[in-house]
């Protein structure tokens, strides 16, 4: 009786084997169509002959997503896929698919970022399309909320909000300074501080928009974007009709940056101004 035991037990163990690798084999074969398939659209603008392509790519990748967890797998055809659901417009599906990449490679790789800034960032300006983007960035942030792209999340969710069909800036406001307040060393605290200098100058708030980027180069004296910001500062300083403090701000920047990328047009500003 153990010995028939045994047996039922290698001959399970055997046709497990058999079974798992015959499934290998299918899998690497559909994948190589797969990628044959993808490379007739691959960096080629879509096109209306792409559908029938791509729903073709998409059902084969469906099934092997349905038969694997393999993330090597899963890394070659989630690209794919949500390219394929991109040329075919079907925008809920390539948001699901951009989460389940995203969340496949945890917190802290550089495929996670970039998926989302190559990926997720490409989505048009679309009210809808932009409402269910803030929906996955969102729920990204409240599932995972000290990923290591944190700040980009947040600093993408305040500028859908910014953006000119949305227009909260209310909303986006509050995600710059949470932002600023969570993470003060990232680049995107950085960037925030300019975006609310934009967002207080475009609604009129000049004075609470210099104070802004005053903040910024007092904070970040050696930022990567100062050299901007002391050029933003004299502009603002020139729009309330402040001289005196544009022209001090101005020679700053020239003291500092003396080959910079907006040195020639202060120097004719300053030039302007000394004249008039």
């Amino acid at each position: 009786m153990k010995e028939i035991k045994e047996k039922v037990i290698l001959v399970g163990i055997f046709v497990g084997y058999i079974v798992m690798s015959g499934l290998a084999q299918i899998q690497c074969d559909d994948i190589s169509e797969i990628e044959n398939l993808y490379s007739g659209i691959k960096d080629k603008p879509p096109t209306i002959s792409d559908i029938s392509l791509c729903r073709k790519i998409v059902e084969k990748i469906e099934w092997i997503i349905q038969e694997t967890k393999d993330p090597q797998i899963l890394t070659k055809l989630y690209p794919i896929l949500i390219e394929c659901y991109d040329r075919q417009a079907r925008y809920r599906e390539k948001h699901r698919v951009i989460f389940q990449f995203a969340l496949l490679f945890g917190r802290d790789t550089q495929m996670f970022y970039g998926t989302l800034k190559d990926k997720i960032d490409q989505i048009k300006c679309s009210e809808e399309e932009r409402l269910e983007k803030m929906f996955f960035y969102k729920r990204m942030l409240d599932e995972y909320p000290d990923l290591f792209i944190s700040p980009e999340i947040m600093y993408s969710i305040a500028s859908i909000y910014e953006c000119e069909q949305f227009g909260a800036f209310n909303d986006a406001v509050a995600w710059y300074l949470r932002l600023i307040k969570e993470y003060p060393n990232s680049e995107y605290a950085e960037l925030s501080h300019l975006r609310l200098a934009k967002i207080y100058q475009e609604t009129g708030k000049l004075l609470k928009a210099i104070d802004q980027v005053n903040l910024y180069l007092r904070n970040y004296p050696m930022g990567k974007y100062h050299e901007k910001g002391l050029f933003y500062a004299g502009l603002l300083y020139m729009e309330i009709k402040n001289k005196i403090s544009a022209e001090k701000v101005w020679n700053q920047y020239i003291s500092k940056f003396p080959n910079g990328v907006y040195s020639e047009i202060i120097k004719r500003l300053l030039n302007y101004q000394n004249n008039h």
